[in-house]
């Protein structure tokens, strides 16, 4: 069975959001923690039941993609950091409420600066071991606040650091795992990021998501695949296992709903069938 699911942003609510899934074939949605109408770390347990008995009934499962466009796992400063992981930790325990399968982060970027007269950035190679340590604390206690839903660290501004902290991560074994947006392994001229290609390739087993989405040539993404530039072939040879949950990145449902068929194609040529 696969798992594909699309990423809810336009939806007015949970209930619309589940139901829309159910109305167009998709398994599951992953609810986006910046949207206002998807907030849950203060959502009384009557509307967390209702919510999940909704999902049950349905048949549509639950998961979330935290709020890593402006909160980063990067924050050191002492109470901008007890905040962020404050507020990861309450939407982990309303997530396991809800029965939710993971909740998708971003690390961000770590502060830079590049020198003027060579444009390089010494200052991430001066503190790379401090913000390689930072990243790593956090990620460590969130995934001890996690219960039942696997945290899965998506390659977003994915730099050195965070490959080498996650490097380290993975070394050890922890429960801590991977998201894999195919679009974000390429930078603006479509060209694939070599140093992500290796890290994803030798930890491909600790893959959990796929983010699918196309991108056009002029460096636009979040298209229906075939409407963009860049070949998925290599993801679903080389990164693609079935039993990875599949989060189509295509907004509103309608299109996501055209991309889903094309993902079951190449699925389907993959596979054989």
């Amino acid at each position: 069975m696969q798992h594909i699911g699309y990423h809810a942003v336009y939806e007015s609510d949970f209930q619309t959001a589940l139901k829309a899934a159910a109305d167009h074939g998709f398994g599951f949605v992953q609810f986006d923690l910046n949207v206002p109408a998807f907030y849950i770390d203060e959502m009384p347990r009557h509307k967390l039941n209702h919510i999940a008995t909704l999902s049950n009934d349905l048949g549509v499962a639950i998961s979330f993609h935290a709020p890593g466009d402006i909160v980063g796992l990067f924050a050191d400063y002492p109470r901008i950091r007890e905040g962020i992981l404050d507020h990861m930790k309450r939407i982990l325990e309303k997530a396991n409420r809800l029965q939710a399968h993971h909740l998708t982060v971003h690390p961000l970027n770590p502060p830079s600066f590049r020198r003027a007269d060579t444009m390089e950035d010494d200052f991430q190679v001066q503190y790379h071991d401090y913000f390689r340590k930072v990243l790593i604390e956090n990620l460590h206690e969130l995934s001890q606040a996690s219960g039942s839903v696997l945290i899965n660290v998506e390659n977003c501004h994915f730099g050195k650091i965070a490959i080498d902290a996650l490097t380290e991560i993975c070394e050890a074994g922890t429960d801590t795992f991977l998201t894999l947006d195919w679009a974000k392994m390429h930078d603006k001229r479509q060209a694939i990021d070599e140093s992500q290609e290796k890290f994803f390739f030798k930890y491909r087993g600790r893959i959990r998501e796929l983010h699918v989405h196309d991108m056009n040539a002029l460096g636009r993404s979040h298209l229906c695949p075939s409407e963009g530039v860049l070949d998925f072939e290599p993801l679903f040879r080389d990164f693609y296992d079935p039993s990875q949950w599949i989060t189509i990145e295509v907004r509103p449902v309608i299109e996501a709903t055209k991309a889903k068929e094309m993902v079951l194609g190449m699925i389907g040529k993959r596979e054989g069938t």
